[in-house]
């Protein structure tokens, strides 16, 4: 994942700032303590907490790479602990009121059961852990749109919906679940002739190991037939699991 193509894609969606403002309003009046932000990816998130709960400590967890390398440099404070580690290899006695898992669950390689089982049982009694997913809508429909030039990656790409599913499998009476909506979207990309930011955009999107223009005509004439006009609605959900027992 290329730390330009995640920076074209934050500048040109809401997506950040609408969860945000739902964080900040949630915790408006019971501010977290111990925060984890479970795959911190640039620390974009990560910067806003410790702005936002200055009082608060946060652990911010990352495969190791260039992108939790931007956010120990650029996105720092005095109440973050930054640590460039798997979350499966991640070992800590803290229990957190708060864990935000953003747009992570796509890139887990190891069982989705084991890696959410951990995550819970990290919460103290009335923690909550918020996973945030894309819905079938937007970017779904973008992929299924390329779905025959894509990479096996996305034969098995999940959305919300999908791993909602698969989480309430795991969660027993231990636990409450609720769900919020948040109405996300992109500004436009010209599909049919893009410029280098959403070329950036695009690859990202897809994530594409070579850049865009060195994919496949047919993959980029394919690409041109899907028409859309004005900001493309790419809604989030954010599945809300609390520790009541």
């Amino acid at each position: 994942m290329k730390l330009k193509n995640i920076q074209a894609y934050c500048c040109n969606t809401n997506e950040k700032e609408e969860l945000q403002q739902h964080i900040k309003k949630s915790f408006s009046t019971k501010p977290p303590i111990r925060i984890l932000d479970l795959g911190c990816g640039t620390g974009i998130h990560t910067s806003f907490l410790s702005k936002e709960f200055r009082k608060s400590k946060i652990e911010a967890v990352n495969v190791p790479g260039e992108l939790i390398e931007y956010a120990m440099k650029e996105n720092n404070g005095q109440n973050i602990n930054y640590q460039a580690i798997p979350f499966e290899q991640y070992i800590t006695k803290i229990k957190f009121d708060f864990i935000l898992m953003s747009h992570v669950l796509q890139y887990v390689k190891s069982p989705i059961h084991d890696f959410v089982s951990k995550a819970l049982s990290l919460l103290v009694l009335n923690g909550q852990l918020w996973i945030v997913q894309h819905t079938k809508k937007g970017m779904a429909e973008i992929l299924k749109h390329q779905e025959f030039f894509l990479s096996d990656q996305f034969k098995v790409w999940k959305t919300f919906e999908d791993y909602e599913i698969i989480i309430k499998s795991i969660v027993d009476k231990e636990y409450l679940i609720s769900t919020a909506y948040l109405n996300t979207s992109w500004s436009p990309i010209n599909f049919k002739e893009p410029t280098e930011e959403d070329k950036r955009r695009l690859e990202f999107i897809f994530c594409l190991n070579e850049a865009f223009d060195q994919q496949s005509t047919e993959f980029r004439v394919n690409l041109a037939k899907y028409n859309k006009k004005g900001r493309i609605s790419h809604p989030n959900k954010i599945l809300k699991i609390k520790r009541i027992k």
